[in-house]
């Protein structure tokens, strides 16, 4: 017998009795590992409910934010929206309800009261409730002009900010700097324009009226000068009109679906006829009515007791119900508006969407000096993104044939004065130019930069921004070496965007 040595019969009974530990052991664990197994199925199956319970909240919250204010329409289309993601309102235990949130917010619950499980409900379980929220807010077009409940001059009270709004006749040369109005193209007008204009449209301008809510006061909308009326030496007086125009103005009340204010206008919410003072709307032919508008405010509408609302004004020169548009009208039509609440406490805000028609004269002027203007309101919502700012035809002026020569440039500033970086191009152009301080020169040598043309300029908004009383981006045009007798005056067109999504999911803290 050799010590040390393990007799091969113990070694198989010892084999043997872990095999019988292994497989007790096995068995008693196999059953809550079974357990294991089936809750992470049902964890798994609940997870992916939720999902797409969550997606269905927030696709029915995007369709229906968009007809905000007008809440039914708003929980008619998020309700639909979610029965097509297939959550249908009552049936199979699921709810959905909708709800405003604010002024531009709209929040949809979706909630499933019965959620199934293939192992939980075996071992004694209930099925569980599931729910979701969804909020979307629309966000509005970039406003447009500036913060006053006036948009240009009024010589009645010495308010100057060197400029009025404007539109042109439908026959007149788009480089005249009206990209809109015109049905001709560049360097041509009259009748058969060749070429013809690609960019026009008969809707002409939308302006806003935007009303708070206010208790038992009463609205009036006036125009400065409404008609057309020509002043000879028309850049360096009164509102430089010039031409033959036919113009319409246009109160309409607000429309349910303030993303797409075009489909408002319609004889459905126009004010014609339905104010307390004034018409609601006007037709001036080219020259009418002298005595009534020239060089003088008259009421277009006035609203008692007016409810909140965004109150659009449309102007227009061409498609005019009882003028017909002819070779003639080839002259620009200059006028100011006013809204006013009567009574002491907050005024309207009067701005335009989407795009503004300005005739920007300086007259009397010369040397060398600047002029600043509101350009667009941008709103802290929109850090991070990118503000696209657009000019038609910048940097028109005359300047004498011998003596120096004026250059015009122009400057982006940001809110409080600070200037801004930016990248800019002539629409169409295959790059952009980058610029550490934004400012562009648009005329030099007697010769405009961007004559008949678009000039883009995309500017970073910081994702630092951050504004409180003051939000309003402005343009500060610096003029040089501008002879006595010539000084600047421009018709141009200004349009800014944010570049972006109108429409966008938020974050709610519930």
């Amino acid at each position: 017998m050799r010590f040390g040595h393990r007799p091969r019969r113990r070694v198989l009974a010892t084999q043997r009795s872990e095999r019988g530990y292994v497989l007790v052991e096995f068995a008693l664990l196999l059953v809550p590992l079974l357990l294991m197994a089936g809750l992470s199925v049902d964890v798994g199956s609940w997870y992916n409910r939720a999902s797409n319970i969550q997606k269905a909240a927030d696709a029915a919250a995007l369709a229906g934010g968009v007809w905000l204010p007008n809440e039914t329409k708003a929980a008619e289309a998020a309700i639909v929206a979610a029965e097509r993601n297939g959550f249908e309102n009552g049936v199979d235990n699921v709810s959905v309800s909708v709800e405003r949130v604010g002024e531009r917010r709209l929040r949809v619950t979706i909630a499933d009261g019965r959620v199934e499980s293939f192992f939980f409900q075996s071992l004694g379980g209930r099925t569980i409730a599931l729910e979701r929220r969804g909020t979307a807010e629309y966000i509005l077009p970039v406003p447009l002009g500036s913060p006053e409940n006036r948009l240009g001059n009024d010589p009645a009270t010495g308010f100057n900010p060197r400029l009025w709004a404007s539109i042109s006749a439908p026959y007149t040369d788009k480089a005249n700097g009206d990209p809109f109005a015109t049905k001709c193209g560049v360097g041509d007008s009259g009748n058969g324009c060749s070429p013809a204009n690609a960019e026009y449209r008969s809707s002409g301008y939308l302006y806003v009226v935007d009303v708070p809510a206010v208790s038992n006061r009463n609205l009036t909308v006036q125009i400065y000068d409404a008609g057309n009326y020509q002043r000879s030496d028309y850049p360096r007086v009164e509102t430089a009109d010039n031409g033959d125009v036919n113009t319409q103005f246009e109160l309409f009340r607000p429309d349910p679906t303030p993303l797409d204010p075009y489909d408002g206008l319609t004889s459905t919410f126009s004010m014609s006829g339905s104010c307390n003072g004034g018409l609601g709307r006007w037709r001036i032919g080219n020259e009418a009515s002298s005595g009534t508008y020239k060089n003088r405010w008259v009421t277009l509408c006035t609203i008692n007791n007016v409810p909140e609302g965004r109150y659009l004004m449309q102007v227009k020169s061409s498609g005019i119900t009882g003028y017909t548009d002819t070779s003639a009208q080839s002259g620009w039509n200059q006028f100011s508006i006013k809204a006013n609440l009567s009574g002491a406490g907050v005024q309207p805000s009067l701005y335009t969407i989407g795009d503004l028609s300005l005739f920007n004269n300086l007259p009397g002027t010369s040397g060398t000096f600047s002029s600043t203007f509101f350009l667009a309101e941008i709103e802290p919502i929109h850090r991070g993104k990118t503000l696209e700012i657009s000019l038609f035809d910048p940097g028109d002026g005359t300047d004498p044939n011998s003596g120096t020569a004026s250059t015009y440039r122009m400057n982006v500033l940001k809110p409080g004065g600070a200037t801004s970086s930016c990248a800019y191009q002539t629409r169409g152009a295959a790059s952009f130019t980058n610029l550490a301080t934004c400012s562009i020169v648009t005329r030099q040598s007697r010769s405009n930069a961007y004559n008949g043309q678009w000039l883009d300029i995309q500017l970073p908004i910081p994702d630092t921004y951050a504004c409180t009383t003051d939000c309003w981006w402005k343009i500060r045009y610096d003029f040089q070496n501008i002879t006595t007798g010539y000084s600047p005056n421009d018709r141009t067109v200004w349009a800014a965007r944010i570049i972006g999504d109108p429409v966008h999911l938020v974050e709610e803290d519930l």
